[in-house]
């Protein structure tokens, strides 16, 4: 995150889509679920929701896929 905690959001967004791409091509569908989350809260910081509510979606179907229960955001944590 560091490209994140500098707001070099052109990189920033480039690792995301990066390591999304990696672990989708190498199956590691557990990595692909933390990276589009991180990504999705990553979107969410800089206001833009609606590609928040991609990642963040495409987040939960990879946990649930991967067979670990998906966060639940509505308690605050």
């Amino acid at each position: 995150m560091l490209y994140s905690a500098q707001e070099n959001i052109d990189g920033a967004i480039k690792c995301f889509e990066y390591a999304i791409e990696l672990s989708r091509n190498n199956n590691y569908i557990y990595i692909q679920a933390i990276s589009n989350e991180a990504y999705a809260e990553f979107l969410f910081k800089f206001r833009m929701g609606k590609a928040f509510e991609v990642y963040m979606r495409e987040a939960f179907y990879l946990y649930d896929k991967w067979g670990g229960s998906s966060k639940n955001y509505s308690d605050g944590k």
